[in-house]
């Protein structure tokens, strides 16, 4: 098969790189010049993917550590969305998983503090206990504490 040449599309550094190597999550031959060589050693722009990788890696392992699950795909897009630092709404229905993603997150980023928004006061004590569980003692408001 012939290679394609995509001009500025190199992830590690923007220039040219032949589309079979794209194909295979590679750098072009200047930045990578042995396929078989770890694309993260590479000091080139393409750290950063390989940093969000490990950042959200560590997270699964905890969020499986401390909910006994793997991540949903819905939730590891979430995870590499706040990992890149981007502002983003968590839409999804009933039983997804969104608050259990948000309370292993606030968990993960201790001792960090996190503030958690829920619509209900169901939710709140469900959160509250989900957190009693994993072994932390929350600090909560409750708009029926007034």
């Amino acid at each position: 098969m012939i290679d394609l040449i995509y001009r500025k599309m190199c992830p590690g550094c923007g220039g040219e790189i032949e589309s079979s190597r794209l194909a295979k999550g590679l750098l072009c031959k200047r930045c990578l010049p042995n396929e078989d060589a770890n694309p993260c050693k590479v000091k080139s722009n393409f750290s950063k993917v390989c940093k969000l990788k490990e950042q959200v890696k560590a997270f699964e392992e905890h969020f499986k550590k401390t909910i006994g699950f793997s991540l949903r795909e819905l939730q590891r897009a979430w995870a590499k969305r706040f990992f890149l630092g981007h502002s983003f709404a968590m839409l999804a229905p009933t039983g997804i998983g969104k608050s259990t993603f948000g309370l292993s997150l606030a968990s993960f980023l201790l001792p960090k503090k996190s503030y958690l928004i829920f619509p209900t006061n169901l939710l709140v004590e469900q959160a509250y206990s989900k957190l009693q569980a994993m072994g932390y003692e929350p600090l909560i408001y409750s708009s029926s504490f007034s």
